[in-house]
């Protein structure tokens, strides 16, 4: 078996997603069931919080 990247985790969601559209709508062309998938999936929030590029927390001048 192959290992899976964080990336294909991401990607799983969608697919997930996308053949759960196709089941639903049998016989109709993958571009019809991708913009139908894209209507209704839902994203998940992001892990990782981006951190300042400063390297701190800014004070406020109130905050001194």
């Amino acid at each position: 078996m192959a290992e899976q990247t964080q990336t294909a985790g991401k990607r799983s969601a969608w697919l997930a997603h996308v053949k759960k559209t196709m089941k639903a709508h049998k016989g109709k062309p993958l571009s019809a069931v991708l913009k139908m998938a894209k209507k209704t999936y839902k994203k998940t929030a992001k892990k990782t919080a981006r951190k300042s590029r400063r390297g701190g927390s800014r004070l406020s001048p109130a905050e001194y």
